[in-house]
């Protein structure tokens, strides 16, 4: 099973998503061999919104779903934090937006990020 790390950024009340091969999920990606989840999120972060700052916070959870383009299983930890700043994307990132709980529902999301927006929604985050 393949790994990622990613940052749920929450800021007055919408969820930052960014577009990769038209699918919208969380920032973040896989670590490389031997790398932290806080080393992964930082780089990958950097590489996918390098404009922006982040500010990592406390572990929400782990998920697991399946990958949109290969059907692969992933399981990814998410971390609360916030991205401040330009979040003009780079690398695979075709784009990068905030979008409240009733944009979300008319979004192409992946299978995990679903799992993870509906979390966040039943602890009250967003």
């Amino acid at each position: 099973m393949r790994t990622a790390i990613n940052l749920a950024s929450i800021r007055e009340g919408a969820l930052l998503l960014v577009l990769k091969e038209n699918v919208w999920i969380l920032p973040g990606g896989k670590p490389l061999e031997n790398e932290d989840a806080i080393t992964c999120l930082t780089r990958e972060v950097g590489e996918e919104l390098p404009k922006a700052s982040m500010i990592i916070g406390r572990s929400f959870g782990d998920f697991t779903g399946r990958t949109p383009h290969t059907g692969d299983t992933l399981s990814a930890t998410v971390f609360l934090g916030h991205i401040e700043g330009d979040i003009t994307p780079a690398a695979e990132i075709n784009d990068a937006q905030y979008f409240t709980r009733d944009q979300l529902r008319s979004l192409p999301v992946s299978e995990i990020t679903r799992d993870i927006i509906i979390s966040l929604a039943e602890a009250c985050l967003f």
